[in-house]
């Protein structure tokens, strides 16, 4: 399978208050496997916009997006599901986080929603302290604070 990110003349339009609003407008680039890609604008030019759609959380108006052999915006159900749970992967900027679970446990309720079996965990070298564990076991928005996302991550066997 190729690697390759290819979006062709996407365009995705809101309305907004009887104005149409094309925060993304033909956009058209293609990124080679291993190439890194920035996206850098201002408030509201579209980056998390394309991003959504990158990740098949939003459908865009026009357009057409690959991901190797992938026709991004063709899927529909069961494999866009797939999709997003087995090739990208959002943090989003507000977490979406359930409050009455752990740090750990929103890492873990979602990588096991796929299937049985447990998921493995893997830490940077020399963030598996006390400190660091302790963290991973707080509330969200305990007075022990919440572990910043850089400091650990989880990976699936």
């Amino acid at each position: 399978m190729s690697s390759q990110l290819v979006v062709d003349g996407l365009t995705v339009a809101f309305d907004s208050g009887g104005y149409v609003v094309k925060p993304l407008d033909g956009l058209s680039f293609t990124a080679e496997d291993g190439e890194l890609v920035v996206l850098l604008g201002p408030s509201g030019c579209g980056k998390t916009t394309l991003l959504s759609c990158l990740a098949g959380l939003l459908s865009p108006t026009a357009g057409h997006i690959a991901f190797g052999d992938t026709a991004v915006t063709d899927l529909r159900g069961p494999a866009l599901s797939a999709y997003r749970r087995h090739t990208v992967g959002v943090v989003f900027q507000a977490f979406n986080l359930i409050a009455s679970l752990s740090a750990r446990g929103n890492v873990v309720v979602p990588m096991r929603l796929p299937g049985p079996g447990p998921p493995s965990y893997s830490t940077p070298s020399g963030s598996r302290n006390g400190r660091t564990t302790a963290r991973l076991s707080c509330r969200v928005g305990s007075s022990s604070g919440w572990p910043s996302p850089g400091r650990w991550c989880t990976t699936r066997p």
